[in-house]
């Protein structure tokens, strides 16, 4: 055993090497396996990427998404059908039990509750096509109807285009029946408002999260990050 795992076995720790090039795809398989995964809350679902990825990794626990826009709702919920355990709800989480209008782009996937900013206006030209009003809940709120009492092992993932700390903090003391998270973060905001990932990696940390992965999503011209997932266990 070598000095800094028979250090860590001294404290109780077991030290996991994982491979260099390991992916988002590994790194949430090993982290549903560690925990014992058995409930998804999808925030901001869209069309149903996530959930469909998260069966394809093999992930056969409860799904609940939620995707507030009307037509993009429609899809989510016509490739959710046929799976006994993934519900679908149109609804976008937050702060307080709202209605809001959201802009709607031709790019469902950059949809927000915020308006673009000056370099996501570079990067995205002025997409929005439409306005629509949208129901806002928050995440302690409708837990008891959305996570069942048997579950063991609930992972957040958020992906709502800069509401995503909106999210967190409507969880309220909910958010300590979390087990692990996937979140955006942004290290250049790309939406008025949009907090930075220092942000957001404080609040998890007091929170009692600890880093557990960082996955770029999207560069710059010059190949800096502009937004990344990153994943929290606890």
């Amino acid at each position: 055993m070598n000095p800094m795992r028979a250090l860590a076995h001294l404290f109780g720790y077991t030290l996991v090497r994982q491979r260099r090039q390991a992916t988002l795809d590994d790194h949430l398989k090993a982290v549903f396996a560690s925990q014992g995964t058995d409930c998804v809350l999808d925030v901001g679902a869209n069309r149903g990427t996530y959930g469909a990825l998260l069966r394809d990794l093999g992930y056969r626990g409860l799904i609940v998404s939620f995707e507030p826009l009307e037509a993009v709702f429609q899809e989510l919920s016509r490739r959710a059908s046929g799976d006994a355990l993934w519900q679908t709800r149109q609804m976008a989480l937050g702060e307080s039990d709202e209605s809001r209008t959201m802009a709607r782009h031709a790019r469902s996937d950059i949809s927000s509750l915020l308006p673009l900013n000056e370099l996501g206006g570079r990067l995205f030209g002025n997409t929005a096509v439409s306005e629509e009003t949208i129901i806002i809940r928050r995440g302690d709120e409708l837990w008891s109807e959305a996570v069942p009492g048997h579950a063991r092992s609930v992972f957040l993932k958020t992906d709502t285009q800069g509401f995503d700390m909106n999210v967190l903090r409507g969880l309220g003391k909910r958010l300590a029946d979390v087990r692990g998270i996937q979140i955006e973060a942004a290290f250049k905001p790309i939406y008025e408002g949009m907090p930075r990932y220092g942000e957001v990696l404080a609040f998890l940390e007091q929170a009692g999260f600890s880093l557990s992965g960082v996955y770029p999503v999207s560069r710059d011209p010059s190949h800096a990050i502009i937004e990344a997932d990153f994943v929290f266990v606890r």
